[in-house]
């Protein structure tokens, strides 16, 4: 979980506990890094003052909290301490270092395939030691999955379940999160089976990088998992059977969380050194430690068939998220020590349009040569003889400079080049070298040209 500064309004202890850090706040309080008397980090969640006041609530919460401290999950963070009689009731569970799952797709996007088999596993673990424990989670989802270095870890297990019935919920807040819920606790009822509906939700998330509901307002994402069939295109085969069956609208038509865990670790025949768990056998072989988030998002996910538009698929051949992208520059085959070529693609542009100018201008001037050599209306030609052509033009006394500019062919090479491409090259036109050049070329006469001394 990501740290922030405490806030000047934040204590400095709670208890006997040493407040560093905040790791985040939720519907029931504030939770934070602190230190214990013997310099163990831990997670202190403090309850919200309106909470504290609430008689009923604090009942709860000291039923609750016996409760959680009998589990005793691989995947479950555990219950350390707790204090539900002061000023500013707490729980203290041990820390977890790691992001969560939300954290981890929207840095990396979607997960590979053998982690994800590890991640479906280690949560059918952590929900199969919490309904042991006679408590229903009622708020899985990704931001309360934290992936360590040893597999995931379910937290915030049975705080919906203090939430519910109290002053809190009395007053519309709603227990669980909108694309996570099961049909029957959109409803009001939720049971064991509606936290197998939100694991198959999560981990389908986990699979595209986005929810198999898709996005929205609450109430049309609500009428979706109440009625629609969600997207599990993702899913790979090995887990597809398990997450179908877990979606099933009808809580009954649901496995549970041991049969989940007992078809996942099926293939688990071999113990992991050290240990004979079959989830940490599972974990040793799919899991790698998920190390340092990037800064920079993932590239863009596929749409879903519930997104907008503006989420369109990658093209075939797109790398995998965290893939580093491809050097797809060309072998540098340059000499040692010639001088490196940087921003080509303007000078070369450059000179196109100067060598399109000045055939432009040449054929002007090869016109006007032509046409000079025939005679004109006044019965002159370069030899002082006269011509009777009688297809000889009207315009034999045009110069060089007045051909270019006036002549059909290049009246309409000039709007040729207005068109083209490159604005900046049909503006220069007029102005760049090549309209001297044309005319002075190399067809002229040789007058034009000092005669030697």
């Amino acid at each position: 979980m990501a740290r922030t500064p405490l806030r000047e309004t934040d204590p400095a202890r709670i208890g006997s506990y040493q407040l560093l850090a905040r790791l985040g706040a939720g519907g029931m309080g504030v939770v934070y890094l602190a230190s214990g008397q013997d310099g163990r980090p831990v997670a202190l969640k403090a309850l919200r003052p309106e909470m504290a006041d609430d008689a009923e609530f604090r009942t709860r919460f000291s039923r609750e909290v016996t409760a959680l401290t009998r589990v005793r999950g691989v995947c479950t963070v555990r219950v350390l301490d707790a204090d539900t009689s002061s000023t500013r009731p707490f729980l203290v569970t041990e820390y977890a270092e790691g992001p969560s799952l939300a954290e981890y797709v929207d840095s990396r996007g979607p997960m590979d395939p053998q982690m994800l088999y590890g991640l479906a596993t280690g949560l059918a673990e952590a929900l199969t030691a919490i309904h042991a424990a006679g408590i229903v989670h009622r708020d899985l989802k990704p931001s309360n999955v934290l992936l360590t270095g040893g597999g995931p870890k379910v937290i915030d297990f049975g705080i919906a379940q203090m939430l519910d019935a109290t002053a809190v919920t009395r007053a519309g807040m709603t227990v669980g999160s909108a694309g996570y819920m099961a049909p029957e606790q959109i409803m009001g009822r939720a049971g064991t089976a509606a936290d197998i509906f939100s694991w198959a939700v999560t981990i389908a998330y986990a699979a595209s990088g986005r929810s198999p509901f898709g996005t929205g307002t609450s109430e049309v994402i609500l009428y979706r998992i109440l009625h629609e069939t969600p997207d599990i295109a993702a899913v790979p085969a090995a887990l597809h059977a398990q997450v179908a069956a877990a979606l099933d609208k009808d809580p009954h038509g649901r496995p549970t969380a041991p049969e989940l865990l007992t078809q996942l670790t099926r293939t688990a025949a071999l113990p992991s050194a050290g240990s004979d768990n079959p989830t940490q056998t599972v974990l040793a072989q799919t899991w790698h430690p998920v190390g340092p988030l990037p800064a920079t998002p993932p590239p863009s996910r596929p749409a879903s068939s519930w997104s907008t538009p503006s989420g369109a698929a990658p093209p075939p051949g797109t790398p995998p998220p965290g893939t580093p992208p491809r050097d797809t520059r060309l072998p540098d085959t340059r000499p040692p020590g010639a001088p490196r070529r940087t921003g080509m693609r303007r000078p070369v542009l450059l000179t196109l349009v100067l060598a399109v100018a000045i055939l432009l201008g040449a054929g002007g001037a090869a016109l006007a040569f032509a046409l000079s050599g025939h005679p004109s209306t006044s019965g002159n030609t370069p030899s002082g003889g006269a011509s009777h052509s009688p297809t000889a033009p009207a315009t034999s006394a045009v110069t060089n400079s007045s051909a270019g500019a006036s002549s059909p062919s290049s009246a309409s090479s000039a709007s040729s080049a207005s068109s083209s491409p490159s604005a900046s090259s049909s503006s220069t036109n007029s102005s760049s070298p090549s309209a001297t050049t044309g005319t002075t070329s190399p067809s002229q006469p040789a007058a034009s040209t000092p005669a030697p001394g």
